[in-house]
């Protein structure tokens, strides 16, 4: 199937969702958004960068795939820490977005594994890697836990399959069980080399991820980690931000950055992290911890 161009209007609104950020952009964009025509249904949708996502842009959660290169700051960090040749694990890579980035980004000697448990959102996946006819990426349909087993996937509303989880909650509904695999475990079988890049985005169950990587953590080999730290879905699991970043740094020592309306904030051992006065303690925000 033939790629479809959002017409002039929709690239036109896409410019402007990605120029820097001024005071009251965001509600100027609120009230433009709902304006702008955009192909109807589900259809492979062409990039200005060349990649090709399949998408619905009737959908709001999707058409921010499009008009924002899904989280603007997460993508253009990507984008600049990543290198030909580099590795990048992509853990809840949802419908892929992150993935085709750092495939495009890291080329033929590069590689990119995504790890997606949903089982529509795993389909997509691979279509999308399709779509973009890349050999160096592979998409695996299970989870990354603090152990190798099984658990089961929840759903709030299928419009918003971006918060999927693996917690039992209020309000979700489970729609699928799934495998869970431990990073490390995959790590001494072979089946993903060690990456120099870990996106970890998976609803709550951040630490669990975490926990199967420790061996990771500790060795010389490890990650640079694009990070999602959430009061809200970490509280599903029993802990805070700060108890995770605690363990963190007990295991290695990390700078901590927050990429934010393309500008960076540095954030201290032990210090309140920014985004709780920025956007809203409740707010999920991806941080950057760099090994040292």
């Amino acid at each position: 199937m033939a790629a479809m161009t959002p017409g002039l209007i929709a690239r036109s609104f896409r410019r402007l969702c990605l120029l820097p950020h001024v005071r009251g952009k965001s509600r100027l964009e609120a009230l433009i958004e709902p304006r702008v025509p955009v192909p109807a249904g589900r259809q492979p949708i062409d990039f200005p960068s060349g990649m090709r996502l399949e998408l619905d842009l009737e959908s709001t959660y999707e058409r921010g795939f499009y008009f924002r290169n899904c989280e603007a700051d997460t993508c253009a960090t990507i984008e600049a820490l990543l290198r030909p040749g580099m590795r990048f694990v992509d853990c809840g890579a949802n419908i892929g977005f992150y993935s085709i980035v750092a495939a495009s980004r890291v080329g033929a000697a590069g590689e990119v594994s995504a790890f997606e448990p949903t089982p529509s959102s795993f389909a997509r996946v691979e279509r999308n890697i399709a779509l973009n006819r890349l050999g160096n990426a592979k998409a695996f349909p299970f989870a990354l836990g603090a152990a190798d087993g099984s658990a089961e996937v929840y759903q709030f509303d299928p419009r918003f399959h971006g918060l999927n989880t693996l917690a039992k909650s209020n309000g979700a509904t489970a729609i699928a069980s799934c495998r869970v695999r431990a990073l490390d475990s995959l790590l001494d079988e072979g089946l993903v080399p060690p990456p120099h890049v870990m996106k970890i985005d998976v609803e709550g169950s951040e630490w669990n991820v975490l926990r199967g990587a420790e061996r990771l953590l500790r060795s010389p080999e490890a990650p640079i980690l694009i990070l999602e730290l959430s009061r809200l879905t970490f509280a599903r699991f029993g802990y805070t931000p700060e108890e995770l970043l605690a363990w963190l740094r007990s295991r290695r020592d990390f700078r901590l950055e927050w990429p934010f309306f393309g500008r960076r904030a540095e954030v201290a051992p032990g210090a309140r992290l920014p985004h709780y006065e920025a956007v809203d303690a409740d707010f999920a925000a991806n941080y950057v911890l760099y090994p040292r």
